[in-house]
């Protein structure tokens, strides 16, 4: 599943691309008692452009990566994965 930010934001927007079909699926499965104990882990990878600084691209990744919480469920946020696509230099 994926959730789309806005340039330099780090707000889940539910009005943004197609966001909203993802959160209905998303609260569908972990609505799904029979799922939900299934799953054991979620992982969150959270990416930012590097067309500033690596560390304004990690914060802001991190604070994306934070701003995707699952209600009722404790899920650790994990430290953001660079893209090495995208490296420079």
């Amino acid at each position: 599943m994926l959730l789309y930010f806005r340039l330099g934001k780090a707000l889940v927007d539910n009005g943004y691309m197609d966001n909203a079909r993802t959160l209905r699926h998303l609260d569908e499965v972990l609505s799904d008692r029979s799922l939900t104990g299934r799953i054991d882990s979620i992982n969150i990878l959270s990416f930012a452009l590097l067309t500033v600084t690596g560390s304004t691209n990690e914060r802001l990744a991190r604070q994306r990566s934070t701003a995707v919480r699952i209600s009722g469920m404790e899920i650790p946020v994990p430290r953001p994965i660079p893209d090495p696509s995208l490296a420079t230099g």
